[in-house]
């Protein structure tokens, strides 16, 4: 016995060891691993964990389980880091706690920090549990299963039959992770180890995770995400190489069963979106060919080697030519758009791009029939664009109409513009219950006439060929990610050690972007690690992959499972490399995958080293067991502060602001770090001290906006509310102080250069009131340069930014700087800047506006043309009235203004 109890302790795995311990120890480790990978697998339905009040309580629940796990292997060898990948895990929570000393958002900081200790817990109770290969390859099911699920509800809620938030919008899948580009970037990791578990099975496993890649490949191309299609065959052909020779046919066979159906099935599914239980069999076809092309491909891979070839022959011809009877049936087709009754009302088209000649006319003819729903706005509808270099877009024409009875011509004649490349074509139809055909297009210009048939139109869906036309690096989209990166280098170069924090780019990025971008993540994780974290976090990040890659290399190198090289190593791959495309990996759920296919990995190399091992030293264990305690306790405790945070938002919505007043205060001892909290506690506080007429309730809510901003300093719309909060209480040099400062935060905004102008007249105009006219004088100059400072700013952004750089001017802005010019004595000026603002369809703007052109007219053509202004200032706008007395008062002091 003693001598079998020393033998255990010598196993280099620690296998004898969990075999000598009793069967309840082992039990409780199975039931952790299923419940961690059945959290792992269910994040991916709960909005990808991206929200913070999901992130703490599932992030609760991981913690609670690891502290379980830590108590079954308190002595296991198993608990001690012996890889690259263990101890740059480590490093990498490490950064992000030592981040929170410096961090700029505090609250921010801590919850990245839980986020990525909660991703190492899974990593590491994953890693240790699923040491036997039937346990790694059942996780990996589970895990896929779960990809699954979340490709059929994205498709059924596509075509209707599924109700679930934000699963279908804009014409593009979402599912539960409700943004499409990290739905498909998740599920092409998910369909690849779908692929892997499929070849390396029998034949049952072969057709069911067959049809299930097919239905993961679908929800894929109609979640047109142009980067995952990007990826899609690279990864695919990695996974093919790392299946390896002798085994790359079985893996080849697979992808093509799964393939062929998803890439038929496009077209039809695209026709049935929308429409119900009847788009059903669509998915049952695509299903259903894929399981038995995948049973086809297992007898393939029974014949000789010229059997092979003889029937790979026939099958290639056999495909080739039903593609040639398809694509001569597609295009046979009439063009006709077509809405049911019960279908929702969607943008359906056709569409033709053409390169034409820039300053040119141009003259398109054409025959359409359309009808239906006789309620609709309109049936039909032909619209021509123009796109310059830089792909800039504007409208040239449009025409549209109602249903008629027979063919009716249309001819929309149109000039393009001087910098005009080529020109889209587009034939809509939108409501429900209407359809329309179109015929004969011809099109006649400088070089004569064509006619257009829309052939690639009728062949893919109208959405899928614009976004295959927008594979271009060239594009907006792909250059504002490239630039949000450059700045993301360049911020994180500002603090290069220890970062920013967490939520560092999210403070900080607006005083630092190069034009006005909005995203709170930078659309790079390894560029957002390098932010929060600067080089310790990112060298930790990278060398937490090289160490994954390491054992990935390994594993393929001793021909491990086909479903772990060729699945779960090429997806994992994809989806990290698809994260320096997009912000896949804020989504906490998405993370939580990713470290799970890292743990099978190295669960995998570990299983079958040969390392001896020691016990965890005592004080590792106390250190491991603190911080794990430490996190489940603070995960609980901000989670309270966050639903009694949620409740105070929902009874300020209700108006019961002194209910709302004592859930944020109850929200503040929980989470005493959360700026929202008192910032709500400032307004609970001003609303209510107004209504009593108390200035210490004033008092109290000017502490708290400071408090606000001692949490989050980086904070511009902070900044601003703050400000005109001073500016209501009568500190108006303060509040000029914090909008000034807004404006620093946020030079690319038109509204901080609007608010900070609109502060300055203000006060100018109050110390026009008091007598002091030098100083007035003052504030009215530099609100008429605030307007000045927009330009510069604009100056300063790129080009390619188009109608998303600031504007010169804005009537807001312009009803400030025309009022200031006005005090000052310069009517020209002042004239010029409201006759703009009063051409604003805001009635506020557009009736002060034309108060003050009343005064400017009063003294330049006399009081009749005064009065008719005034009159239709005080129409739009009656409060006014105030306002114009003031005005007055002001002028009798200063006649001279």
């Amino acid at each position: 016995m003693v001598a079998a109890g020393r033998k255990a302790r010598k196993d280099p795995r620690g296998g004898a060891r969990a075999q000598s311990a009793g069967p309840g120890a082992v039990q409780l480790k199975g039931l952790l691993l299923v419940a961690c990978v059945a959290l792992i697998g269910g994040t991916v339905y709960f909005r990808g964990l991206y929200f913070t009040g999901e992130q703490l309580l599932f992030g609760s629940v991981l913690a609670a389980g690891f502290l379980v796990f830590l108590a079954t292997c308190w002595r296991d060898p198993a608990l001690r880091p012996h890889s690259l990948a263990d101890w740059a895990a480590i490093g990498l929570v490490i950064a992000y706690v030592l981040s929170c000393m410096v961090a700029v958002n505090r609250r921010a900081a801590l919850q990245e920090m839980l986020k990525y200790s909660w991703y190492v817990m899974a990593y590491w109770m994953i890693s240790r549990l699923a040491q036997q290969s039937q346990i790694r390859r059942r996780l990996a099911a589970v895990v896929a299963l779960a990809a699954l699920g979340v490709a059929l509800l994205g498709l059924g809620a596509a075509l209707g039959i599924v109700s679930y938030r934000g699963a279908y919008q804009g014409g593009r899948i979402s599912s539960t992770i409700q943004y499409p580009n990290s739905l498909a970037a998740y599920l092409t990791a998910g369909g690849l180890l779908m692929l892997g578990l499929g070849a390396d099975g029998g034949r049952a496993g072969a057709a069911g995770w067959g049809a299930a890649a097919s239905l993961v490949l679908l929800t894929i191309v109609f979640s047109y995400s142009r980067g995952a299609w990007l990826l899609l065959p690279g990864v695919l052909l990695l996974a093919l190489v790392a299946a390896g020779s002798g085994r790359r046919l079985r893996m080849g066979v697979q992808l093509v069963a799964a393939a062929a159906p998803a890439v038929v099935g496009i077209p039809l599914f695209a026709r049935f979106i929308g429409r119900g239980w009847s788009g059903v069999a669509v998915l049952v076809a695509v299903g259903g060919a894929a399981a038995g092309l995948a049973l086809l491909g297992r007898a393939f891979l029974a014949l000789t080697g010229r059997q092979k070839a003889l029937v790979g022959l026939v099958a290639a011809l056999v495909v080739a030519g039903s593609g040639v009877l398809m694509a001569y049936h597609q295009l046979g087709r009439p063009l006709a758009l077509e809405h049911s009754p019960s279908e929702p009302s969607s943008m359906k088209q056709y569409e033709e791009w053409i390169p034409v000649n820039p300053d040119a006319s141009y003259c398109l003819e054409l025959e359409v029939r359309a009808g239906g729903n006789e309620g609709a706005p309109w049936h039909w509808r032909v619209e021509v664009w123009s796109y310059n270099a830089l792909n800039q877009a504007a409208r040239l024409g449009l025409q549209q109409g109602k249903g008629n009875d027979d063919w009716q011509s249309v001819r929309l004649e149109f000039t393009t513009r001087a910098d005009t490349q080529r020109i889209h074509l587009l034939l809509r139809n939108q409501h429900a219950g209407t359809w329309a055909v179109y015929r004969n297009i011809v099109l006649t210009g400088p070089g004569g006439s064509q006619e257009l048939g829309f052939h690639l139109s009728k062949l893919l869906p109208a959405r899928l060929l614009s976004r295959l036309r927008e594979l271009d690096p060239g594009t907006f989209s792909a250059w504002s990610r490239l630039v949000w990166t450059r700045d993301a280098l360049v911020l994180g170069a500002q603090r290069p050690f220890l970062g920013a924090g967490g939520g560092g780019w999210k403070a900080l990025y607006l005083g630092h972007q190069s034009w006005g971008y909005w995203t709170k993540e930078v659309h790079n994780h390894f560029a957002q690690v390098w932010v929060e974290t600067g080089v310790v976090g990112l060298t930790a990040w990278l060398a937490f992959w090289a160490g994954v890659a390491q054992l990935a290399f390994r594993a393929v190198r001793e021909r491990a499972p086909l479903w772990l090289v060729a699945g779960l190593v090429p997806g994992g791959v994809g989806l990290l490399l698809h994260s320096v495309l997009d912000f896949n990996l804020s989504l906490a759920g998405i993370s939580l995958y990713l470290f799970c296919l890292a743990a099978l990995v190295r669960a995998d190399a570990v299983s079958g080293s040969q390392k001896r091992t020691r016990r965890p030293r005592s004080w590792w264990r106390a250190v491991v067991a603190c911080f794990t305690a430490g996190v489940l306790v603070l995960s609980l405790v901000l989670y309270a502060g966050f639903a009694h945070g949620q409740a105070g938002v929902r009874l300020m919505k209700e108006g019961r602001i002194s209910e709302a007043r004592e859930a944020f205060r109850r929200a503040a001892r929980y989470d005493p770090w959360q700026a929202s909290f008192w910032m709500d506690l400032a307004h609970c506080n001003e609303h209510l001290a107004r209504a009593e007429g108390s200035p210490v309730g004033l008092k109290v809510a000017d502490e708290y906006f400071r408090r606000a901003l001692d949490l989050e300093p980086y904070n511009p719309s902070y900044r601003a509310l703050y400000g005109a909060f001073c500016l209501r209480v009568g500190n108006p040099f303060a509040g000029l102080s914090q909008l000034e400062r807004a404006l620093k935060l946020h030079p690319h905004h038109p509204q901080r250069y609007e608010d900070l102008a609109r502060a300055h007249r203000l006060v100018g105009e109050m110390l026009l009131t008091a007598g002091r006219e030098d100083l007035a004088r003052a504030h009215l100059r530099r609100a008429v340069s605030v307007g000045e400072e927009m330009r510069q700013v604009r100056d300063g952004e790129p080009e390619r930014a188009g109608h998303r750089r600031l504007p010169e001017r804005t009537p807001a802005l312009a009803l400030e700087t025309g009022i200031c010019h006005f005090w000052l004595g310069e009517l020209s000026e002042a004239q010029q800047d409201l006759e703009y603002a009063s051409r604003t369809r805001d009635r506020r703007v557009k009736g002060e506006a034309l108060l003050y052109l009343g005064l400017v007219a009063g003294r330049q053509q006399g009081e009749e043309a005064a009065e008719k202004l005034l009159r239709e200032a005080l129409r739009l706008a009656p409060d006014l009235q105030e306002q114009l007395q003031r005005l007055h008062e002001v002028l009798k002091k200063h006649p001279a203004t």
